[in-house]
């Protein structure tokens, strides 16, 4: 509610919501995926989790979100810092595909995404992993890394959706979820659910598993 996006995965108690910045007044929420979706305008707008680093350091991760633009180019979501293997930041190129920048070494998958229809990304990582070992997964079809670039994310930046500190995103975005797991192929085939999501149908969690869903 008003610029606050709460984590809903019940695993946070509020440590991992999200406030809007730059937003102008204007409306950001919007119908989305899943109930409401966030609007941001391309120009100044974007979600900033003060004090949540994401998962960093070499742990194992899924990073998923559903999207929807009409404009490449942009971020979807960012943390970390500049540097080899230290950074995450998930986008839409200039040629309209989805791309991983781990620092140094990146994946790129998909294509047509900025045709204003919603689809799915979502990032895998194992644990002390590295650029060849992660995947990138487009509207459930995975593209594999390459290199061996060693995934190191630096917890000097805090989560933001919708920006990397000088780009933002145009369009909307929902259903933000960060799992401290490396989610298989299955798994987020199941995410994905052909199209449809998963949304209310799927939980994941383990002892040593956590599921982390912001921006809802």
């Amino acid at each position: 509610s008003g610029t606050t996006l709460g984590d809903s995965s019940g695993q946070g108690s509020g440590v991992h919501n999200a406030l809007l910045q730059g937003t102008d007044g204007t409306v950001n929420r919007v119908t989305g995926k899943f109930g409401n979706a966030l609007m941001l305008d391309g120009s100044d707008d974007y979600a900033f989790s003060g004090g949540y680093t994401g998962i960093t350091g070499t742990s194992r991760r899924t990073i998923a979100a559903w999207f929807k633009t009409s404009t490449a180019n942009k971020p979807i979501l960012s943390y970390g810092a500049t540097g080899t293997g230290t950074l995450v930041k998930v986008s839409i190129t200039s040629g309209g595909a989805a791309k991983i920048d781990f620092g140094g070494a990146s994946i790129t998958g998909g294509s047509s995404l900025a045709n204003g229809a919603w689809h799915h990304i979502a990032v895998t990582v194992p644990d002390s992993g590295n650029s060849g070992s992660a995947k990138l997964y487009v509207d459930g079809t995975a593209t594999n890394g390459s290199g061996s670039t060693a995934i190191n994310t630096t917890a000097a930046g805090d989560i933001k959706i919708g920006s990397d500190g000088s780009a933002y995103f145009n369009g909307h975005i929902d259903d933000v979820r960060l799992y401290n797991a490396e989610l298989n192929a299955s798994m987020i085939s199941k995410v994905y659910g052909t199209g449809v999501g998963d949304f209310n149908r799927l939980h994941v969690k383990t002892a040593r598993s956590e599921e982390r869903r912001v921006g809802k």
